[in-house]
C-alpha cells in the first residue's frame, strides 16, 4: 500500500513539473513591431498594418511616399523609407547581451537608431556590411553604390568583393561623417552638410514606445492615429513626408538625365550639348569640369563620367573653363 502510495505521488509530482504553466519560463519571441506605417507597405507581398508582428526571413518593402517604422522590443527601430526593400537575417531580442538584428537591404534608403548597448546590429548590402553598436546612422543603396552617413557614434563597414565582405578593409566611420562604396571602390570619407544633419536628426526623432509587446494588430483608425502620434507626432510627420517627396522628385529628375544624355561624354561633346563648361573646386580639393546648374540648395555639375551633386557650402571657387 506504502508502495502504491509513494508510486502515485511520485506520477502526480512529474505531472506538476511538466505541466505548461509551471515549466521553465519560455524565452521572450524574438520579432519586431510596425509602430507607423504611411503609403504602401507590404510584408511578404501582403499589405501590412501598424502593431503586426515582423519575425526572421520576413521581406518589407515601401513604395513611393511611403514609411515604415520596426521597433524591436526596446533594442533598436529602423525606419524603411521609400521605395526600399529590407529582408529580416538573424533576430534575437530578449537575451540580455547576447541580442542580434541582421538586416539586408538590397534597394532604397534606411535611418536605423540603437539604442541597446551591446546589441549585435548588422546590415548587409551588395556593397558592404555594417556592423554597429549603439549609434544612429542612414544607408542609401541606389545603382550599386551604397551611401552611408553617420549621425551618431561609429560603424565598422566592411566592402563587399564577389559577394563576401573583405574584413582586411574595414573602414571605420565617425559621428558626422559619410562615405560612398561601390563594388570596385571605396570614396573618400566626407563630412556630412548642414542640410544632411537637419534630415538625420529628424529620423532620430522617431519614437521608440516603452510597451511595444503589447501592441497589436489593427485597422482601427483611432488606434492607428493614437499609435502612429506617440511614434512620430504630427510636426515631424509633415517634415518627413516633405523629405520622402523630395527624395522622390530627385532620383526621377536624375533618371531623365541618365535617359537624355549618354552614359560618358569627352570634353567637346559637353560643351556642344550643354554649353561653356566650368572648373569647379571643392573644399576638400577636388577639382571637376562640367556644365554645372543651381538647383534650390544644391548644385548639379554634369561631367564626363555623369552627375554629381553637391551643397554650395562644400565649393571653394567655380571659374571658366578654357580649352
Amino acid at each position: 500500500m506504502k508502495r502504491l502510495i509513494k508510486n502515485l505521488l511520485l506520477i502526480l509530482l512529474f505531472s506538476i513539473l511538466t505541466a505548461p504553466g509551471c515549466s521553465k519560463k519560455e524565452a521572450p519571441k524574438s520579432n519586431g513591431t510596425i509602430t507607423f506605417l504611411s503609403g504602401e507597405v507590404k510584408l511578404n507581398n501582403k499589405k501590412a498594418f501598424i502593431g503586426t508582428k515582423i519575425k526572421k526571413d520576413d521581406i518589407i518593402k515601401t513604395g513611393t511616399n511611403s514609411i515604415a517604422v520596426i521597433q524591436f522590443l526596446q533594442s533598436a527601430v529602423i525606419t524603411v523609407r521609400s521605395n526600399t526593400d529590407i529582408s529580416i537575417g538573424e533576430l534575437l531580442l530578449g537575451k540580455d547581451k547576447n541580442d542580434k538584428i541582421e538586416i539586408t537591404q538590397n534597394k532604397g534608403s534606411t535611418f536605423n537608431k540603437i539604442v541597446k548597448k551591446g546589441i549585435r546590429y548588422r546590415i548587409k548590402t551588395p556593397t558592404a556590411i555594417a556592423g554597429i553598436r549603439g549609434t544612429s546612422f542612414d544607408v542609401n543603396i541606389e545603382n550599386n553604390k551604397g551611401r552611408f552617413r553617420i549621425l551618431t557614434g561609429k560603424i565598422r563597414l566592411a566592402p563587399v568583393r564577389e559577394g563576401k565582405a573583405d574584413e582586411k578593409k574595414t573602414i571605420v566611420l565617425h559621428e558626422g561623417k559619410k562615405i560612398t562604396i561601390t563594388e570596385k571602390s571605396v570614396e573618400k570619407v566626407e563630412k556630412i552638410t548642414h542640410e544632411e544633419k537637419e534630415e538625420l536628426v529628424k529620423f532620430n526623432k522617431i519614437v521608440l514606445l516603452p510597451e511595444v509587446k503589447k501592441i497589436e494588430t489593427t485597422e482601427e483608425p483611432v488606434k492607428i492615429k493614437e499609435i502612429s502620434s506617440k511614434v512620430i507626432p504630427e510636426k515631424l510627420k509633415e517634415d518627413i513626408i516633405k523629405i520622402e517627396k523630395k527624395r522622390t522628385e530627385i532620383e526621377k529628375e536624375d533618371k531623365k538625365e541618365e535617359v537624355k544624355r549618354p552614359k560618358k561624354l569627352t570634353l567637346d561633346e559637353l560643351k556642344n550639348r550643354y554649353g561653356p563648361l566650368s572648373i569647379i573646386k571643392t573644399k576638400d580639393g577636388k577639382e571637376y569640369i562640367g556644365s554645372f546648374k543651381q538647383k534650390g540648395n544644391r548644385i548639379e555639375v554634369i561631367t564626363v563620367t555623369g552627375k554629381k551633386t553637391f551643397d554650395p557650402k562644400s565649393i571653394s571657387k567655380i571659374s571658366r573653363y578654357k580649352n
